[in-house]
């Protein structure tokens, strides 16, 4: 670790006694797209800022895949069968000085090289910063790629990461505790690529030894010392987007993983945030937990921030080629107009960081700011209705071993629904392409009488 990165974090450490603690996170992050949002993260003046993952994009598609989006809209699953497990498809990784030499490129960026004297920096990784689309524990070069991520945010070689099979870690910033998991070293197939375990639920995300060692984090926290908790995830936990469920990356698919999560965050002294990256916009999701031996209810609410530099309606860079981000953005109105959304409770698709600031021991605000610095939503949550920070003062303890019950804060979507809003969606996509295909056709109908004029104008 840098002796800046050093002194900036020694100093975090001992500031507990100012008025309010300030964090930024964000994630998505292409070397070779404009990056404007560090000067505005810097003019904030957070204690400190996050990678959630997708650092750097350090994989690639396959030369000859120039249909790649077709390719994946209409694929199936039997496509997958010719792969051994951590093979993707239409995804290859960079070589390791490749991978190096994007770390590089992206910390001498000059706005995010300022950031980084004046603000420690911390993060996880994601798939595409890992070294390959959907990355899991088959990926061949997850170790030797670990020590990149771990160069690249100046962890010290004698950093117990440097040993760890794993990227997870810990810090404290004024009265805020952040946690950051590793959700791709140890992480099961997804249930649609190979290697996947059958039944799903046996299948895991973070491997029993950062399972260990996350309820050592969260259950020895003193009151006295922390008032909030951030656990940080690459990817979504609590929603999935019910219209399109089978390739949508979350704890979703792993139901005893994401039950094993949110139970520890129960069992935990202090009031905890989920963050999470990935999907190229801002969300605030929520879920209302009960318990089977008191009438308490908590929220489990996750913050999501994503795309610094590319989003569903951000600049159109993204996805390649066009007119893929016109149609990213045409998706993103009608899933708001006919989608299913029973987690969300706040949402925006253009670029986005994540500010999360502790006003005092009873209340946090969460902010998401757009690139113009302006804010996008925001909520004020009142630490004592989320989960964790139980100490019985109510009457309603909650033990350690109650079950707990947790389900999206606008209820569960039924089949019916799903298959309505999914029907609705087609028929609104198939409208739309056949008057674009009439408007043509018209188009060239016209230019086709208009010449036949002319000539026959010419003749006479």
């Amino acid at each position: 670790m840098n002796m800046t990165f050093n002194v900036l974090l020694a100093s975090l450490l001992i500031q507990t006694t100012a008025s309010t603690t300030k964090i930024i996170f964000g994630s998505c992050s292409k070397v070779n797209e404009p990056q404007p949002l560090w000067p505005l993260i810097a003019s904030r003046n957070p204690q400190l800022f996050a990678w959630l993952g997708d650092n750097i994009y350090s994989d690639r598609r396959h030369p000859n895949d120039k249909l790649s989006i077709l390719k994946q809209a209409f694929s199936r699953d039997s496509d997958l069968t010719k792969l051994k497990p951590g093979q993707r498809p239409r995804f290859k990784p960079k070589t390791y000085q490749q991978h190096q030499e994007m770390y590089n490129q992206q910390k001498q960026i000059p706005e995010y090289a300022l950031l980084s004297k004046t603000v420690p920096i911390i993060g996880t990784w994601d798939d595409h910063d890992c070294g390959i689309n959907d990355a899991d524990k088959y990926f061949s070069h997850k170790a030797e790629r670990q020590q990149l991520h771990l160069d690249f945010l100046d962890v010290s070689l004698t950093d117990p990461r440097r040993q760890r099979q794993g990227v997870f870690n810990s810090y404290i910033v004024g009265r805020i505790k952040v946690i950051l998991l590793d959700t791709r070293f140890h992480r099961d197939p997804w249930p649609w690529h190979p290697g996947a375990k059958d039944p799903i639920e046996m299948s895991d995300v973070l491997g029993e030894e950062q399972w260990e060692w996350l309820e050592k984090e969260l259950t020895t926290i003193l009151k006295n010392d922390i008032d909030l908790v951030l656990v940080g995830s690459g990817f979504q936990v609590l929603p999935v987007v019910a219209m399109a469920s089978g390739k949508h990356e979350t704890w979703y698919h792993f139901p005893s993983s994401k039950q094993r999560l949110l139970k520890l965050l129960s069992k935990s002294n202090v009031a905890s945030i989920l963050l999470s990256g990935d999907v190229h916009y801002a969300e605030v999701s929520s879920e209302v937990c009960t318990f089977e031996n008191t009438d308490d209810t908590k929220r489990a609410i996750e913050f999501t921030s994503s795309g610094l530099t590319h989003a569903w309606n951000g600049p159109l860079n993204w996805p390649k080629p066009m007119p893929a981000p016109l149609a990213f953005r045409f998706a993103w109105f009608l899933w708001n107009f006919v989608g299913i959304n029973p987690w969300r409770t706040h949402a925006y698709p253009g670029l986005n960081f994540g500010e999360i600031e502790l006003l005092d021991q009873d209340n946090v605000v969460l902010r998401s700011i757009g690139v113009d610095n302006l804010t996008k939503f925001e909520l004020t949550i009142q630490l004592n209705e989320l989960i964790g920070g139980n100490d019985g003062n109510d009457g309603n303890e909650i033990e350690k071993d109650d079950v707990m019950t947790c389900t999206p804060m606008y209820g569960t979507p039924t089949q019916l629904q799903i298959n309505v809003s999914k029907g609705l969606f087609l028929g609104i996509v198939l409208l739309f392409v056949v008057g674009i295909l009439y408007g043509i056709g018209k188009l060239f109908w016209k230019c086709c009488c208009c010449m036949w004029r002319k000539r026959k104008n010419k003749k006479e």
